[in-house]
C-alpha cells in the first residue's frame, strides 16, 4: 500500500531532478538539499551522483533517437 505523500512534499518524478539540481547545479549542502526535500542524505548523495554522471556521459544509449524517430 502506498503511504501518502505529505501536503508540501513534491512528486517523487518531479522531486528527484530537483533534489540532484540543487546540490549540482545550485551547491547546496547535501544536509541542507536532503531536509528541504525530506529525505536522507544518503539518498541525496546518490540522486546527485546520478545526476552528475548523466550531464557528464550525456542521455542513455537506450533513449537517443535518431532523425527517422528510430531508437539508435
Amino acid at each position: 500500500m502506498a503511504h501518502p505523500a505529505h501536503a508540501d512534499a513534491e512528486p517523487a518524478p518531479n522531486g528527484r531532478p530537483a533534489l540532484a539540481r540543487c546540490i549540482v547545479e545550485h551547491g547546496r549542502p547535501l544536509y541542507r538539499a536532503a531536509e528541504r526535500f525530506q529525505g536522507s542524505h544518503t539518498t541525496a548523495r546518490r540522486r546527485a551522483h546520478r545526476f552528475h554522471t548523466a550531464i557528464d556521459d550525456g542521455p542513455p544509449a537506450s533513449r537517443v533517437t535518431d532523425l527517422s524517430g528510430q531508437n539508435s
